[in-house]
Order: C-alpha cells, then sequence, then structure tokens
C-alpha cells in the first residue's frame, strides 16, 4: 500500500500471492520507485502479509524506506577580476544550477552576498525573464583585498536564503578573492627632540610592483609648528620594480623648553603607478627639555624662602614700637618725634633729608633704596583689645642652576624681588596674621648651540600664619600660601632659522612652613647650661599650564634647617672657662639642586678680663652629599692679649688653623641653596695656616686719638707667606660711635718662591677706613 503519491509500483498490481515450495524459507517483493526533482525529505512504504495458508504469520507487516536522490542547488561565479583598483566598482556574475524562487533578488539586498573591504551597490537578471542567473556589482572600500562570499543557505525561511520554488536549498559556500591594487603607505613616527634628531616616516608598498611607482609627500602643522619644533619637508619617493620600502626624513629643530608631545602630519598625494592606501601618518615629537621645570623649581623654592625669612623676621622681632629702615639706614621712631632729629634749617626750596643733625646726607639709587627699607610698626594690646601691627620688607635673590639636555647643559640665570606687607593681632599666646606678597624676577637660560632667551616671571602671594608661644623663651609658628601668576619665556631667532618665539603661560604655587626658636635652657645666676634651638621648614609646589598639547609642568622644592648651640661657662677666679658645641642639620630636596649637610662643632674657650689674656679652640667637622660625598672638616686656635678698653698698651695674637675651622653651622643655615653645602665642587683639600699680629697703642693728639702701629704675619703650610706692617688711627672707646683709619704695607710670596725672583711677589700699600654707629 502506497503512502506516499510520488512512490509507483512497477506492475499495475498492488498485491500479490507468494507460494513457498516444500524445502524453501525465503521469497522476495522488488518495488521500484520512480525519480522526481523534488525536494523531499525520506519516504516509506508498507508491506503487509495475510491470510496464510499451511503456516501462521509471524510478523504480519514491514516498513520500507525510500531516500530522496535529487541533485543539489549550487552556484558558482563568473568574470570575478583578479585586481581591483581600490576606487572603481566591478561587475561579475553569479549562476545557479537551477532556477531559484521567484528570482528573489531582495535575498542579496538582505545580505546573501558578503563583502569584505567593499560593498555591494547593485544587483540584476542576467537574462531578463531567466532565472539561473545574477549580475552583481561591487565597490571595493579601500586597496586592501577584496572578498566575496555566498554562504549556502540553512533556513528558507531566512531573508537572506537563497532557494528553489520548492523549497531546496542553496548547497555550498563560493567565494572569491579580488586583490587589491599595488597600494603605496606611511607609518607613524615619533623621536625624541634632540641635537640633530631626525623624525624617520616609513613609507611603504603592499607587494612589490612590476613597474616603477611615485608619489608625492609634504609636511603639515599640528600642534609642532614648521620653523619652530621641525623643518618643513616636501618631496618625491620613487620605488623601482621590486623595491618596497622608502624612508622620509624630517629634521627636528631643538630648543630648551618643555612643550611636552608635539606632532604633525605627513601626506601622501599623487600616487603614480600605484594607490594610496593609508596615505597620512602623524610624526610625534617626544620632549624632555628641563627648562620650565629647572625654573620653577628654583623660582618657587626663592620665594617661599623669601616669604618664609619675611614672616619668620617678623615673628622674631620686637612685639611693640615702630622701626623703619630706609635705604638700610635703620630710624627710631623716638628719634622721629625729636625736634633734634629735623636738623638744621635749610634754604628756601631745598627739601627736608629725614637724617639725624651732624650726620652725612648720601645718595641712594632706587634699587638701593627699594632692597635696603622695611617698618615694623607694633601698639602693645591691653583691655581695649589685642596688640595690633604691621610691618613691611623687601628682599632680593638669586636664582641659578644647571641641568644636562641630550645636547648640552641647560642653565638658568636670574633675580627675584619680593616685597611683603603683612598684619597681625595677638592675643595673649597666640599671634595671627596674613601676608601679601608681590615678587617679580627677570632672568636668562642658555644651552649653548641650541637655545637662549630671557625668562620672567611674577607671582602673588597670600599666606595667613600664626604663632604659639609655648614659653616665656620658646614659640613654634607656620604658615600656609596660595600664590598666581605668569611666566614668560623669550626663546632668541638663532642662526639655524628659528624665529624669535614668545610663550606665555599661568602660574599657580602652593606653600607650607613652620618652625621654632628659643632658649630651651638659660643658666642660672650662679652658671649652668644655656641651649639654643632655631629650626624651620617650608615645602613648595610651583604649577605652569601646559605650553602645547599636554599636562601641566609641576615643580617641587622643599628645606629643613636646624641648629642647635649648647655652652656652659664656669668660673675659675680670675678668668672664665666656656666650653661649647654647636649642631647644624640641613636638607634641600624636590627638583632643584638637593642634598644634605651634617655639621657639627666644639670649642673651648678662655677669658681674663683683668689682663686681656683670651685663648680659644675649634674644631669642627662638616659632612654634605648630593650625588657625591663631601667631607670637610677643620681645627683652629687663638692666643689673644687684648689692649684696653681704648685700645692702648701691648696687644698680640696667634692664631693656628688647619682645614675649615670656622663655623659651618651658619653656612649651612645661610646657603641659598644645597650647591653651598658642598663649596669647590665637591672636593675638598685641607691646608694649614699660621696668622699672628703684634702692637702697640699709644695716646695722640691730646689723648682724643689711639695710634697703634702693628707687624702682621702670615704663614701658610703650602709655602705661601704674607707681611703686613701699619699704622692704626681710632678715635673713641671701644664700641662707641667713632671711625677707624688703617694703612697697611703689604708682601706677598706666594707657595713656590725661592728667592730667586722666578716667581711673582707682589707688594701693595692698602688705605681702609670705617665708620662706626
Amino acid at each position: 500500500a502506497p503512502e506516499a503519491g510520488r512512490i509507483r509500483w512497477v506492475s499495475t498490481a498492488d498485491h500479490g500471492a507468494l507460494t513457498f515450495a516444500a524445502g524453501e524459507t525465503a521469497k522476495t517483493v522488488e518495488v521500484t520507485t520512480l525519480a522526481d526533482t523534488a525536494a523531499e525529505d525520506d519516504e516509506t512504504i508498507t508491506l503487509t502479509l495475510s491470510n496464510a495458508s499451511g503456516a501462521t504469520i509471524g510478523t504480519t507487516a514491514a516498513t520500507g524506506t525510500v531516500a530522496d536522490v535529487a541533485p543539489p542547488l549550487t552556484a558558482s561565479f563568473h568574470g570575478v577580476p583578479a585586481e581591483h583598483d581600490g576606487r572603481k566598482l566591478f561587475e561579475f556574475e553569479i549562476r545557479f544550477s537551477e532556477e531559484f524562487q521567484g528570482m528573489r533578488l531582495t535575498a542579496f539586498k538582505a545580505g546573501a552576498l558578503q563583502v569584505t573591504n567593499g560593498r555591494m551597490v547593485g544587483v540584476k537578471r542576467t537574462v531578463r525573464g531567466q532565472n539561473r542567473s545574477v549580475t552583481v556589482q561591487v565597490r571595493p572600500a579601500s586597496v586592501d583585498d577584496l572578498t566575496l562570499t555566498l554562504p549556502a543557505t540553512t533556513d528558507c525561511a531566512a531573508a537572506s536564503a537563497i532557494c528553489t520554488s520548492y523549497g531546496r536549498k542553496l548547497s555550498g559556500t563560493v567565494t572569491a578573492t579580488v586583490r587589491g591594487p599595488v597600494a603605496v603607505s606611511v607609518a607613524d613616527a615619533e623621536a625624541q627632540e634632540g641635537a640633530d634628531a631626525v623624525l624617520e616616516f616609513a613609507v611603504t608598498l603592499s607587494r612589490a610592483a612590476s613597474a616603477e611607482v611615485t608619489v608625492d609627500y609634504a609636511t603639515r602643522d599640528g600642534t609642532a609648528k614648521a620653523g619652530e619644533d621641525y623643518t618643513r619637508t616636501r618631496g618625491t619617493l620613487t620605488f623601482a620594480g621590486g623595491d618596497t620600502e622608502k624612508t622620509v626624513e624630517v629634521p627636528l629643530l631643538d630648543d630648551a623648553l618643555d612643550e611636552g608631545r608635539e606632532t604633525f602630519t605627513l601626506k601622501l598625494t599623487g600616487a603614480r603607478g600605484a594607490a594610496i592606501g593609508d596615505g597620512e601618518a602623524t610624526g610625534t615629537i617626544k620632549n624632555s627639555d628641563p627648562l620650565q621645570k629647572m625654573w620653577l623649581s628654583r623660582f618657587g623654592r626663592t620665594v617661599a624662602d623669601q616669604v618664609t625669612a619675611a614672616v619668620s623676621d617678623r615673628l622674631s622681632g620686637p612685639l611693640t614700637g615702630a622701626q623703619v629702615t630706609v635705604g638700610g639706614q635703620s630710624i627710631e621712631r623716638a628719634e622721629m618725634v625729636d625736634e633734634a632729629w629735623r636738623g638744621p634749617t635749610l634754604p628756601s626750596g631745598v627739601a627736608e633729608s629725614p637724617v639725624a643733625a651732624g650726620s652725612p646726607v648720601r645718595e641712594i639709587t632706587g634699587g638701593e633704596l627699594l632692597l635696603g627699607s622695611s617698618f615694623h610698626l607694633a601698639r602693645e594690646g591691653g583691655r581695649a583689645g589685642p596688640g595690633l601691627a604691621a610691618w613691611g620688607r623687601v628682599t632680593v635673590g638669586g636664582v641659578g642652576g644647571e641641568a644636562p639636555a641630550d645636547s648640552g647643559k641647560v642653565r638658568i640665570d636670574g633675580k627675584v624681588i619680593t616685597g611683603t606687607l603683612g598684619t597681625d593681632a595677638e592675643w595673649n599666646r597666640l599671634l595671627v596674621g596674613v601676608a601679601m606678597s608681590v615678587t617679580e624676577s627677570e632672568g636668562s637660560f642658555d644651552q649653548p648651540g641650541v637655545d637662549s632667551g630671557t625668562i620672567e616671571s611674577t607671582m602673588t602671594t597670600v599666606s595667613p600664619y600664626a604663632r604659639m608661644t609655648l614659653s616665656d623663651r620658646v614659640s613654634v609658628w607656620g604658615l600656609w600660601g596660595y600664590g598666581t601668576g605668569d611666566l614668560t619665556i623669550v626663546q632668541k631667532a638663532n642662526d639655524r632659522g628659528q624665529p624669535e618665539r614668545v610663550t606665555r603661560a599661568d602660574l599657580a604655587m602652593r606653600m607650607a612652613a613652620g618652625g621654632g626658636r628659643g632658649a630651651l635652657l638659660t643658666p642660672a645666676e650662679d652658671g649652668g647650661f644655656e641651649l639654643a634651638l632655631r629650626t624651620d621648614a617650608f615645602f613648595v609646589r610651583t604649577e605652569s599650564e601646559a605650553v602645547s598639547n599636554e599636562g601641566d609642568t609641576t615643580a617641587e622644592a622643599g628645606r629643613v634647617r636646624l641648629a642647635l648651640e649648647g655652652s656652659r661657662a664656669f668660673d675659675l677666679g680670675g678668668g672664665v672657662l666656656t666650653p661649647g658645641l654647636e649642631v647644624g642639620l640641613r636638607h634641600d630636596g624636590g627638583d632643584a639642586e638637593t642634598g644634605t649637610g651634617f655639621d657639627l662643632g666644639g670649642r673651648v674657650s678662655y677669658r681674663d678680663p683683668g689682663t686681656g689674656l683670651s685663648m680659644e679652640v675649634n674644631v669642627r667637622a662638616l659632612i654634605a652629599h648630593d650625588d657625591s660625598k663631601f667631607r670637610e672638616w677643620g681645627a683652629s686656635g687663638a692666643l689673644r692679649l687684648a689692649p684696653d678698653e681704648r685700645g692702648r698698651g701691648l696687644s698680640f695674637s696667634l692664631a693656628p688653623t688647619y682645614g675649615a675651622a670656622s663655623s659651618g653651622v651658619d653656612r649651612l643655615w645661610s646657603a641659598r641653596d644645597a650647591r653651598g653645602l658642598a663649596p669647590g665642587g665637591g672636593t675638598f683639600e685641607p691646608e694649614s695656616r699660621l696668622d699672628g699680629e703684634i702692637g702697640y697703642g699709644m695716646a695722640l693728639f691730646g689723648d682724643r686719638f689711639t695710634g697703634t702701629p702693628n707687624l702682621g704675619f702670615g704663614l701658610a703650610g703650602a709655602g705661601a707667606r704674607d707681611y703686613r706692617i701699619g699704622w692704626r688711627l681710632t678715635s673713641a672707646v671701644r664700641g662707641d660711635p667713632g671711625f677707624e683709619v688703617t694703612l697697611d704695607a703689604t708682601r706677598s710670596e706666594p707657595a713656590n718662591h725661592n728667592g730667586s725672583g722666578a716667581t711673582q711677589v707682589e707688594h701693595g700699600v692698602m688705605l681702609r677706613t670705617g665708620i662706626r654707629w
């Protein structure tokens, strides 16, 4: 009994009978199927046994399976070009083994054909009315190889399915590759700015060409500017047959300015014999020049030092009264209200001069007047309110330093002037105030053979401060400051074609400082140990906005100083023996000069006021280190006989010295930066010396003056010798206002003097005058 209409028996009968002869055990029933083109699943027929005679029926039915053997739907590409030019569209044909349903061109529009590195722009029947082939138009998207893929259909219900009208699916994937044209491309490049630096762009062909290829190239500005950061470059590259790579070199222009990472482009145009692939590349100039960081670290350090010193000096000054300094001359408030201070009446039309009567009038420059002037006005508090004070001062400092660069040393030098005004109020042990500072600086920079110019900065800083008095002798203080300003760098034009260039940037500064001072121990009336401490520290961060396309420049600097001095006096009856100890510590850190110094010194002195005889022995050692270690040491002694208070009578001194015996604590404290910790370029060669003098003071001119003839000498361990003979005339008691005139004749013999005159011996006459007040 057939179960599907497409299966037919060979005979017309669909049933029959089987006869088994005696001894037979098997018979065969044959069913012939008819082929067709329908897409079908496997089909079945059933054979049923019935009406058995002479035997019983075991299995009554059996199933026969008919497999579908119709040919698959296939496709093939025809007319696909071997190469495309990267721009123009091309056509090719897709042929199918039989027609597919309704010529569904929408399947192609839905993505039946996949195009890599291109896109299908059109599809149509190759022959109108025929449904067995289509013509497709494709446009390349680049010069890369283009791939065409027609994947097998898995679901006839999909929008992109390709199936026959009776459901037969496209059975196999079809693919083809269209090779791209010979393409010329340029790759990004970067290089470090420096002397004779060159940025190299690699220009390559995608494959070797059979004929010559040429292409034009030219640079174009980005954040990097031609003539300032690089040399404008243009030209033509030629690839001979078989060549695949060339290089375009763009010279870089070195300078001292840190501009971050700057960029420009190299563009390819006008290719002949090839297409342009990646025709534009970015050139990056890496920049690590130290100029801004050098200047900012030293400028910020100097401003912080000047502001800190101004506030520290105010806090250690008098709490009440008035003190004014004009051009270096101190004027007390008590004198200012005294008529005698005004001096004699001047002729009409002549301005009064604020100097004490009888004092000499002198002229000073504007700079001397500014830098030598300060004031401090304070009123003590009481029941009416807190103590109030106003103060001001002007300070000047220097900036300088040297840093390595790719093409040599970069050196900066400059001057920093800060004017500070402050006001504060004090309640009991607490003092609170605020200071405003205005700073101006100007300097120069030089990188030999590369760049030079000027640099200027301004900064306005507001610094609240406070002091707490812990005891009658010890106080601590602190301040915080914030400032804003600007930076101007002028790079000079040079003979390498770089024009003058002006760069401006905003500045910001933050700093914190603190310190303490006082007598930790004071001796009682009957003697005792005396110990004094002074210490301070500051940290400053100065920031400049970016001068190119990258981040800000930040520089930091810090300093810690400590000085500790102790002594103990012992009364020995006729004289006083005083041993003493001093310790100094300093550390400079940050982006400027760095170093650490530790100085330890000891002394023993003896003085007999009755006879004027005194003796002293000093020893000290300084340990300092920066990048390399530095050691300095020394010892000295002195034996002196002093004349009376008018300088009359016998006097003599004898002072041997070995190495650097003078106190290093003061140098640690007052050094402008860490370079002062290790003088002499980081080396120390100890030398010995002996100095001596003898004189005798006599009354002159009616006992109003003292004249002292004297002889002196100096002997150095290396053999150098100095001799001196002179006369000293003084006008008054030691320590009182007066004057001194000294006339000396000198002879200096160098260390290698042998008495033959072969070496230079110097003779001199020196006149010195001094006024005390």
